[in-house]
């Protein structure tokens, strides 16, 4: 291997590398980085961003559970999902339907 395309691992990023990855808490939501989410969300002061960073990280029962966070979401496609991974199918559908981009949704499930 060429010694130019050879990674350099002399630095690794540090964590105020990867909380300044991102313009904002949502970017950072929208490109997968969850954990960067949340905690750039909990300093912006965007709970309705945390709740979906929560949830993406895997603590659904935790917002779910909690109005504030579960309150957040409401009207937000993230309540479908937190709503549909606690198994309530018929309500998640329900919000689903509330969201043109997602109309297509209710065809494939039904399928």
């Amino acid at each position: 291997m060429s010694e130019r395309l050879r990674p350099d691992y002399t630095r690794s990023p540090s964590l105020e590398d990867l909380l300044n990855s991102h313009a904002s808490a949502e970017a950072a939501l929208h490109a997968g980085d969850h954990y960067i989410a949340l905690v750039n969300a909990r300093n912006e002061g965007r709970i309705d961003i945390e709740a979906a960073a929560l949830l993406r990280c895997g603590a659904v029962d935790q917002v779910m559970g909690w109005p504030e966070l579960s309150g957040a979401l409401t009207g937000l496609p993230h309540f479908a999902y937190g709503t549909w991974c606690r198994g309530d199918t018929k309500k998640a559908l329900a919000e689903i339907e509330k969201f043109e981009q997602f109309g297509t949704l209710h065809e494939f499930g039904a399928a």
